[in-house]
């Protein structure tokens, strides 16, 4: 992770820390599916399979906590 960083933030980057898992998961899946507009983030869901999209959500949903 080197642009929201293990905590989940970053200057001049949306936080994900404390995203509901849910909301996680579907916008990854929407880049993954190129149905959200952002190539670098297209690229980095392209790369993670379910499971880890998955276990990237539930780590940024309570990170923070």
């Amino acid at each position: 992770m080197t642009c929201h960083q293990a905590d989940g933030e970053d200057k001049g980057i949306p936080s994900i820390t404390g995203w509901p898992g849910d909301r996680f998961v579907t916008v990854m899946h929407a880049y993954k599916t190129k149905s959200r507009d952002n190539p670098v983030m297209q690229s980095i869901a392209a790369s993670l399979s379910d499971e880890e999209i998955a276990a990237l959500a539930a780590y940024f949903s309570k990170a923070g906590q």
